[in-house]
């Protein structure tokens, strides 16, 4: 089993974050407004905000090629369950690299969902990844 943003059970840092890098989003600290309107606090804190940003960066591309041997061994993967996963683009770097490590096998994938789940939308991010529709089920958590 894979842990791919580390495990605090095993010790790892725990990896958390987003995906947009400093340079693809706008800074929030703009410091070309009105010298009469300018308030510093507000300065400092879009700032801050600009840190944590940049901080909290999710190095998707990096950890992929940290873990290229797991993408690479799943030849005996037989079903891949999703687990409480929102499927956001944030995260589909990991789920493109998992189905090209299926190899193009006929691997089901089991969503566990819950009552209320928008089950559309969720096997349409699945299938923006690349796996194929007809692969796709669903199960509510109580039977998982």
């Amino acid at each position: 089993m894979l842990h791919i943003h580390g495990s605090e059970e095993e010790g790892d840092e725990l990896i958390l974050g987003h995906a947009w890098e400093a340079q693809q989003r706008t800074p929030l600290n703009q410091q070309n407004e009105d010298p009469d309107s300018y308030d510093h606090r507000v300065a400092e804190a879009m700032a801050e905000l600009d840190d944590y940003f940049e901080n909290t960066f999710k190095p998707s591309q990096n950890i992929i090629a940290d873990n290229d041997a797991f993408f690479r061994g799943l030849d005996s993967v037989e079903e891949v369950r999703v687990l409480g996963h929102s499927l956001s683009e944030v995260d589909k770097l990991y789920f493109v690299n998992l189905v090209d490590g299926l190899k193009g096998r006929p691997v089901s994938w089991v969503v566990a969902h819950r009552e209320g789940a928008d089950l559309k939308k969720i096997r349409k991010s699945l299938v923006a990844f690349g796996v194929s529709e007809s692969l796709i089920s669903f199960s509510t958590w109580e039977r998982i």
